[in-house]
């Protein structure tokens, strides 16, 4: 069963594996249902007590993020002194972007130098980022599906799989862009020139298409809300060392668990397994091993992993001592967490090793291992 694929689920990640199997078996009741659906959108309010009231709509996935993310937007474009909460600000966002009304931040200073948006558009008005009239959502699908001559789902930032009859709608909205990902015979660069650290527009697509959501086990961030991040740490002063920026030691991880690692005693790890696919842990402070995810985005579009990358070449010179200041204390306490955590990985990966190699050895036994 797929289910027994080591790894850890989510919500998101086995609705995905579930619809991708349901619209490939049965895309016309999948096209029927759709239609139904859009057909079916509406707008109501209901009443509510103490003097309140909810507003609710159903609308398509790309109207719906659009949405929220502008909403989003304007609510967090106020000074830190704004006394409503976040919920509070998007519910005052919402209405001023459905009624045409400015939005001002509530914090009653006059040095205030938050975004004041107003309503005639006038000289007073000051940009918001992401409440302008463009937006970008990121699909996920394969070249013959947009062609219109392929039946493979595809996949929505932000919402999940979506059918390829939903995909032809996109398409048939103006400003639309189709980017192929390594549609080339030459392999692509993994990260930007003359930055080694920095990713490549074409390996940052690729890595947040693989991940779909964050890399930790159970979160559902989207990956294009994510950082990359390099699983064994990048090193500034050595990269040759280590760290690499390459598709193997790249991942997508929100901003609170891309915190967690680099600041806190959690640790991960990732590998490329025969298959291609990527298999990665989290160790906990208490010594907790958690898998990481046992569906990817490489289970919706294998040829993810056919996709190559040349060999980072950002080794930097040798450091001139004679003309070099000497290193700050902050470095050596930087390195050596870096070698702690090296050492960390490479014992946890024989552990894993040998418990493979213990099942192998016992076919009777189809228990998975604790990882």
């Amino acid at each position: 069963m797929a289910l027994r694929r080591r790894g850890s689920w989510s919500p998101s990640r086995i609705r995905d594996m579930v619809d991708r199997s349901v619209y490939r078996v049965d895309p016309d009741a999948v096209r029927a249902r759709r239609k139904a659906a859009v057909d079916a959108r509406g707008f109501w309010t209901e009443r509510l007590e103490d003097g309140m009231a909810r507003v609710e709509a159903t609308s398509t996935a790309e109207r719906a993020i659009a949405i929220s993310r502008r909403v989003d937007a304007l609510a967090r474009a106020v000074c830190k002194d704004d006394g409503r909460t976040l919920a509070a600000r998007k519910s005052d966002a919402h209405f001023c972007l459905v009624m045409g009304v400015a939005w001002e931040c509530q914090c009653g200073s006059d040095d205030c130098d938050a975004p004041t948006v107003a309503d005639d558009d006038g000289p007073s008005a000051r940009a918001v980022p992401g409440t302008g009239s463009s937006m970008t959502l990121h699909v996920i699908c394969d070249l013959e599906t947009v062609a219109g001559d392929g039946e493979t789902p595809c996949f929505l930032d932000g919402y999940g799989v979506i059918s390829p009859a939903h995909l032809e709608e996109l398409i048939s909205e103006p400003g639309v862009r189709v980017a192929p990902i390594g549609h080339s015979d030459d392999p692509l660069a993994p990260h930007s020139p003359g930055d080694p650290y920095r990713p490549s527009t074409a390996l940052d697509t690729v890595v947040r298409a693989r991940s779909l959501y964050c890399d930790v086990a159970g979160c559902e961030r989207p990956a294009w809300v994510c950082d990359i991040d390099h699983v064994h740490e990048y090193d500034h002063d050595h990269p040759a060392h280590g760290g690499q920026t390459c598709p193997g030691n790249t991942g997508s991880k929100c901003r609170l668990h891309h915190n967690l690692k680099t600041h806190t005693a959690f640790l991960d790890d990732q590998t490329v397994g025969r298959d291609g696919r990527i298999q990665s842990v989290i160790i906990t402070p208490e010594g907790l091993t958690v898998a990481g995810p046992a569906f990817d985005g490489t289970d919706l579009f294998p040829a993810l992993k056919d996709i190559q990358f040349t060999a980072p070449q950002n080794a930097p010179p040798a450091p001139d001592t004679a003309t070099e200041p000497a290193p700050t204390r902050r470095r050596p306490r930087l390195a050596d967490k870096h070698a702690r955590r090296h050492t960390e990985r490479e014992h946890n990966r024989r552990t894993r090793e040998t418990g493979q190699q213990a099942q192998a050895a016992d076919p009777a036994n189809d228990e998975l291992p604790p990882f």
